[in-house]
């Protein structure tokens, strides 16, 4: 400011006046006019329409959000976490749509950009849910024989173990049978031979797994087939890994019970051998289907005729022997678990009906004989 003579310049001073005046008319027009800062308020999930389809541009839209707020502007962009949104779909400055593709299940916050700068944050606003398997799946009961293990492992195992122990179970141990050394079978030219692992154990389990069943009459562990008996498979889950040998996987859901009458044909030497209460270990007694004989009507000798199998080579087809002899004519009654099949039932994976055959095996003898006649049990009515 200039002072002529010692003197304010009149004109100078009318200036400094103005300007001060413009001040606070200046900070008014600045609040009015300004640019407000976006504030999110709230994020919430929108359904989506053929209206955002459109929008998408031919790209996969997987969601929408509905963005509520102040200061929204059109020329903002949107990500969730650091993935770009599809679109910023401007609504009103309290209002936008952000579509988005696909995102990681889990909780992610919803970021608003101006250019390259965040303007606006909504911490973990974004929640993606596990989707659901598209792939069917069916729970099955796997049998057979824990192999390869060491004594402690072999003694602690109990009945109700899920494994793993925490979070969702891939595999749950339902029964078990004893613990003894570990016994493989080997397979040479004319048949197996069993050796000892020195130092090693087994004991027969039965698993409850969930499998994919997408692929019709298969179902498969980790892309393990189960449908192979002796079968080897890690029993998911498991760390250290358990090893099984698979003897026959069956529904998980608990058997129907029946009886079936069935009349055995043995050697006459043989006809006291079947008795009240002998148990059918044709699989692992663990599968809770074994048969249990419960009566016996009658043992009758009579005249018949038995055969053996030949011994044969290379250079003969197989070939029976048989000659006259006494036979003994069992009926029995068996009380067995079944489980309800596409026609009919099954008794351990076969057919089990009037007419069928069915060997029943125990540590002291194999005897065969035909079934005459089966009455399977209506399941008892839940509980309240």
């Amino acid at each position: 400011m200039s002072v002529l003579s010692g003197r304010f310049n009149v004109v100078d001073v009318a200036i400094g006046l103005l300007v001060v005046a413009l001040i606070p008319v200046a900070y008014v027009a600045f609040l009015l006019f300004r640019t407000a800062k976006p504030v999110i308020t709230s994020v919430e999930p929108a359904q989506l329409t053929y209206i955002e389809e459109r929008a998408s541009a031919g790209t996969q839209v997987s969601g929408k959000l509905k963005v509520r707020g102040r200061g929204l502007q059109p020329v903002l962009r949107a990500t969730i976490d650091s993935q770009a949104a599809i679109a910023f779909v401007f609504e009103t400055p309290e209002s936008a749509d952000v579509l988005f593709g696909e995102v990681p299940e889990g909780e992610h916050d919803l970021i608003l950009y101006d250019g390259v700068q965040e303007v606006a944050r909504a911490h973990k606003a974004v929640t993606i849910p596990a989707k659901a398997s598209t792939s069917p799946t069916a729970r099955m009961r796997v049998v057979g024989m824990l192999i390869n293990l060491d004594e402690p492992t072999a003694r602690s195992l109990r009945p109700g173990q899920r494994f793993p122990a925490s979070g969702r179970p891939e595999a749950e141990l339902v029964a078990l049978g004893d613990p003894g050394p570990d016994l493989r079978r080997v397979s040479e030219a004319k048949g197996t031979v069993h050796v000892l692992v020195d130092g090693r154990w087994q004991r027969p389990a039965a698993f409850v797994m969930s499998c994919d069943a997408a692929v019709p009459e298969e179902c498969r562990v980790n892309g393990i087939t189960l449908g192979f008996a002796n079968r080897v498979m890690p029993v998911p889950g498991t760390a250290p890994p358990l090893t099984i040998k698979i003897d026959e996987v069956v529904p998980a859901a608990p058997p129907l019970m029946a009886d079936a009458r069935v009349r055995f044909v043995a050697h006459a030497e043989a006809a006291d051998l079947l008795k009240i209460g002998d148990v059918d270990e044709g699989a692992l007694a663990v599968d809770g289907r074994g048969a249990v004989v419960v009566a016996i009507a009658s043992r009758q000798i009579v005249a018949g005729e038995t055969s053996v199998q030949a011994p044969v080579d290379t250079t003969q087809s197989q070939a029976l022997i048989r000659g006259a002899d006494r036979v003994a004519l069992i009926d029995a009654t068996l009380r067995m678990g079944v489980d309800p099949a596409r026609v009919g039932f099954h008794y351990r994976t076969r057919p089990i009906a009037a007419g069928t055959a069915l060997t029943f095996t125990t540590g002291r003898y194999v005897i065969k004989g035909t079934v005459l006649a089966v009455s399977v049990r209506s399941p008892e009515p839940a509980k309240p």
